[in-house]
């Protein structure tokens, strides 16, 4: 495992690597080749994950990859051998809690509140 500093992986990455045939491909494994190099730890949550398995289980008419649960559990399997896991703690809970209300945060952006948190914590 790296020591260098922390990249928290957004799912969007972990699908779009997933996909040789996406067109952003190449950018992000050579971005994560130059992460590598510079000893930066590739982190994922669990949050991460399941955004993750959302959109690559979700049907191809839904706008998710349609992928079936075996791939995308093959998938999962690389990405938790490859990536470090960031565990929740309760520290994260109750900062996350602290975030929503002090930042009238609403919607969507409750779950990227959630991965700030998140990534801002020692592992």
């Amino acid at each position: 495992m790296s020591s260098g500093p922390a990249c928290l992986l957004d799912s969007n990455i972990l699908l779009r690597m997933s996909r040789r045939a996406d067109p952003h491909y190449s950018a992000i494994r050579a971005a994560l080749v130059v992460f590598r190099s510079q000893n930066s730890r590739m982190c994922y949550t669990s949050q991460i994950l399941g955004e993750f398995w959302n959109a690559s289980t979700r049907p191809k008419n839904k706008n998710g990859f349609g992928l079936s649960i075996a791939k995308t559990e093959a998938i999962a399997r690389e990405i938790e051998r490859d990536f470090e896991f960031l565990p929740d703690s309760q520290v994260v809970h109750d900062r996350w809690r602290g975030l929503l209300v002090e930042h009238q945060v609403k919607g969507v952006q409750v779950h990227d509140a959630r991965l700030a948190q998140v990534h801002n914590q020692p592992c």
